[in-house]
């Protein structure tokens, strides 16, 4: 990216130009009330001064074994998914169908629960419009048409249990009761890889258009129907934790819920498995706020990414119309001061529009001159 450096005099005529024309809103449903925000005016200085990062000696990640030989995707499956939960199914698809008195239904068992978890994948894959084709003459497909009968299939999917519903409280709120075993058992196994210096937290969509009480629409997704959770994932996009959002019901995040938010409780949830002073972690402004840079750093956790101002006490940056006239590139920094306990740097930079982001480890850095396509010259240019 391309980058001017404003001096004192280009940012005292800035300061003495005309306000911004341009109308901003924030969606302050997630941020909790204005207490914080009283705190922040009343004892946080925003200073015009670079920000001044803190020397960091990351620790050693954790070393993992050297990859031998390629698994088989099955044997990644069955990592995740192993024999006891498999009996667990049968069992609970078993109890369900005497539940409800069927006296057609055949027991099942591990291995042909295995066989219907099978023939979903492959549906999944070659997705036919309707799930009668698998086993029409025309279109059958051998893998599935010979592993089990078309009536077997829809009676074991109609009947599949993961737990006992007697089980279930009167007093339940968990909306994921009936499926929470299956959670717990692949956030077992995703909690226990090891994770990457680089790690982001962001929301996820699994697809689903089905009639579902906690299925939402977020707009601009590429898959805008499903479930919301929030995940845990490396820069390569490995999964390392995640919740299931399920609304004011979500019980991982209340004990933080009132103090730093909805987004920001999100965040604080899913570092609990990250080890103090051995990562960087990123997020957008949906959980940026000022309390949980504070408590990101107070962790050994070292954050950055893109902000709301008003989550900030209205920190004095300048206005977009402002950063505009100094053209694409060019920054400006600012930083908060607390009796030298905490700093928080905040740095606005101008592309095409402007971008600001917060951090407590670094804001500029080291910068850079970059060859940009200029659309209104029609050339490159710095």
């Amino acid at each position: 990216m391309a980058h001017k450096i404003l001096s004192s005099q280009n940012i005292m005529d800035l300061l003495d130009g005309e306000e911004s024309e341009l109308d901003f809103s924030y969606d302050e449903d997630e941020f909790p009330n204005d207490e914080l925000d009283e705190l922040l005016q009343e004892f946080n200085k925003w200073i015009q001064q670079p920000f001044n990062p803190p020397n960091i000696e990351l620790d050693d990640l954790d070393i993992t074994d050297p990859v031998i030989f390629l698994r088989n995707p099955i044997d990644y499956f069955m990592h995740y998914f192993n024999d006891d939960f498999f009996e667990t199914l049968a069992f609970n698809t078993n109890l369900y169908a005497i539940q409800k008195n069927l006296t057609n239904f055949k027991a099942t068992n591990q291995q042909e629960i295995r066989v219907l978890i099978a023939i979903h994948l492959i549906m999944g894959c070659l997705k036919f419009p309707r799930v009668r084709m698998y086993w029409e003459e025309n279109f059958k497909v051998p893998s599935v048409f010979n592993s089990m009968s078309r009536d077997r299939f829809f009676q074991l999917r109609q009947n599949l249990h993961i737990i006992n519903n007697l089980d279930i409280p009167n007093n339940n709120h968990d909306k994921f009761v009936k499926i929470r075993p299956l959670y717990d058992l692949i956030k077992k196994k995703c909690n226990e890889l090891p994770k990457e210096r680089n790690i982001c937290i962001d929301e996820q969509t699994v697809p689903f258009k089905g009639k579902l009480s906690v299925k939402q629409y977020m707009r601009g997704k590429p898959c805008p129907w499903g479930v919301k959770i929030f995940v845990l994932a490396s820069e390569n996009g490995l999964i390392y934790d995640f919740i299931l959002y399920q609304g004011s019901s979500t019980e991982l995040i209340q004990d933080n819920l009132n103090l730093f938010g909805l987004g920001a409780s999100v965040v604080l949830h899913l570092v609990h498995t990250v080890k103090k002073n051995s990562h960087f972690l990123f997020f957008d402004n949906f959980f940026s706020t000022y309390n949980l840079f504070e408590q990101l750093y107070n962790l050994g956790i070292y954050a950055a990414g893109t902000i709301r101002p008003n989550r900030f006490a209205k920190p004095p940056l300048l206005l977009d119309k402002q950063m505009a006239k100094l053209g694409r590139g060019a920054t400006f920094e600012i930083r908060s001061d607390v009796n030298n306990l905490f700093s928080i740097g905040l740095v606005k930079w101008y592309d095409n529009k402007a971008v600001t982001l917060g951090s407590n480890f670094i804001t500029s850095g080291t910068i850079d001159t970059v060859q940009r396509y200029d659309k209104k010259k029609k050339n490159i240019s710095l």
